[in-house]
């Protein structure tokens, strides 16, 4: 559930929809995403940095680079299930 919550938290990050982004934004800057990270063992700072450079990405890049950032979290997650 985590997992999803951060996907979706990310594709809000390069929404079109201005208000979906800004709330992503602000919810990726807010102490209540570093005790969701802090709960789910995952670097906050780790996770912060990519997010926010998403936004100043050119927009034609900017799903891409999303969906990889997904991917790379996917991955982590595995990871940390099967050790």
């Amino acid at each position: 559930m985590q997992l999803a919550v951060l996907i979706q938290a990310i594709r809000d990050c390069v929404s079109v929809d201005y208000k979906t982004q800004k709330r992503a934004i602000d919810w990726f800057t807010s102490d209540d995403f570093t005790d969701f990270c802090e709960e789910i063992g995952l670097d906050v700072y780790t996770l912060r940095e990519p997010m926010l450079s998403l936004v100043t990405t050119p927009s034609a890049t900017l799903k891409k680079n999303a969906e990889d950032t997904i991917s790379s979290l996917r991955a982590s997650f595995w990871q940390k299930k099967t050790h």
